[in-house]
């Protein structure tokens, strides 16, 4: 297995090397951005309970959109019927 990673590893390593300086570059962003972050944690922290309250109402709906799938490709059907009926036609 080693013998067969390894070629893996050397094609890797160039491109480590190359993402190296733009990681270099990308931190000093992401030190202004964690002010940021912080900032947006308590706005998080609020819609939280929100997501947790819609989850069950996710889980309802999940049978109904099952049950509407096959209605969908069933109208989908119907609608190409008169494309074909006209193709036939010409």
């Amino acid at each position: 297995i080693a013998y067969c990673l390894l070629p893996i590893a050397s094609c890797l390593l160039p491109i480590a090397y190359c993402l190296l300086p733009i990681a270099y570059c990308l931190l000093p962003i992401a030190s202004c951005l964690l002010p940021l972050a912080y900032c947006l944690l308590p706005i998080a922290s609020c819609l939280l309970p929100i997501a947790y309250c819609l989850l069950p109402l996710a889980y309802c709906l999940l049978p109904i959109a099952s049950c509407l799938l096959p209605i969908a490709s069933c109208l989908k059907t119907i609608s190409n019927v008169p494309q074909t009926l006209l193709k036939i036609a010409l």
